[in-house]
């Protein structure tokens, strides 16, 4: 592949190009706070939507759904019967005490520890938004709570609740997803919008926004993304081996020929790069890892090949978002 720094220019001006970034550019104001990129604030606002009594006015809604949802998971099923589950349908939450940042005995904070009385259950929630789970973290939680609510009523309740879904390491835990979280919020903003306050209702759709952003890949926009790819692949790659420079990103077997043409640069020319993928960085790491997945695009065209219905071959989001 030949590298010029002109198909910079062609790709910066490509009318494709900025309707893409205008996708990844909306206003969002819990963008503009970074809540999108920071794990605790995600609690903040979970913990806001779990606490009944908190100014939202949506009452349990949010606590009732989160437990149903637990329970109709089939990936919880095989836990479902040490619970008197039927009550969480007509039960009273309004007795809840949210707790933020739950200190262990030495043993480091739990995200959110939630007390429901009416239901002796306690919800110990460990969150990970991008964060990977430390090892023997989640056994010290439960063993901490376990401890601190022996001498009471009280079920505990463990649940780990993750952006991708996956399992916890501790078989006691409880699987939650940030997809599960994307639909409860989603439909009650769907049917109860005319109850809703304004400001809680635009609150809650940037939130929908900013994890959708995170969850939600249309076709449409992945195919702009690979056709971009394809008409300026060069130019993709050399403004991403510039700025993923000191990373396991830049060794990424697309990149090494970019990585090689980045020496011929001046310090000046590479500062340019630089400033126009700090501009554009979403939509740039977006294009690259479309373009790169050779997994998504080979699937796509055996598909067209053989003529399948779209409605057969349309994987789930998190397999067409896989990185090669």
């Amino acid at each position: 592949m030949s590298y010029s720094l002109d198909t910079i220019l062609q790709l910066e001006n490509s009318t494709k190009f900025h309707e893409l970034h205008q996708h990844f550019d909306q206003f969002n104001p819990l963008k503009v706070l970074r809540v999108d990129q920071y794990e605790i604030r995600h609690s903040n606002v979970l913990a806001w939507l779990f606490d009944p009594n908190e100014n939202h006015r949506l009452g349990s809604f949010f606590l009732r759904k989160v437990l149903m949802n637990l329970v109709t998971k089939p990936d919880n099923e095989e836990k479902i019967d040490n619970f008197d589950y039927l009550s969480f349908l007509h039960t009273s939450l309004s007795d809840v005490v949210v707790h933020r940042e739950w200190l262990t005995n030495g043993n480091g904070a739990i995200d959110l520890l939630i007390e429901i009385p009416s239901l002796n259950i306690i919800l110990l929630i460990e969150n990970k938004f991008h964060s990977a789970e430390s090892p023997g973290q989640l056994d010290r939680y439960l063993t901490s709570v376990s401890e601190k609510y022996a001498n009471d009523e009280w079920r505990v309740l463990p649940v780990f609740l993750t952006l991708s879904g996956e399992p916890p390491s501790h078989d006691a835990y409880w699987m939650l997803a940030y997809e599960d979280v994307l639909q409860i919020i989603t439909q009650e903003l769907d049917l109860n919008k005319e109850t809703i306050a304004d400001s809680i209702y635009d609150f809650l759709s940037f939130y929908i926004a900013l994890l959708e952003e995170q969850l939600v890949e249309d076709d449409k926009t992945m195919q702009m993304a690979m056709n971009l790819y394809q008409n300026y692949a060069s130019a993709i790659h050399l403004i991403c081996a510039n700025a993923y420079q000191d990373t396991n990103r830049q060794k990424q077997i697309e990149l090494r020929e970019a990585v090689t043409a980045l020496k011929h640069l001046s310090s000046s020319q590479r500062d340019h790069l630089k400033r126009f993928y700090a501009k554009k960085s979403k939509t740039i790491d977006y294009i690259f890892k479309m373009g790169s997945n050779i997994l998504y695009q080979s699937f796509l065209k055996f598909a067209d090949k053989q003529k399948l219905p779209e409605t057969l071959h349309r994987p789930h989001a998190k397999v067409r978002t896989l990185s090669l």
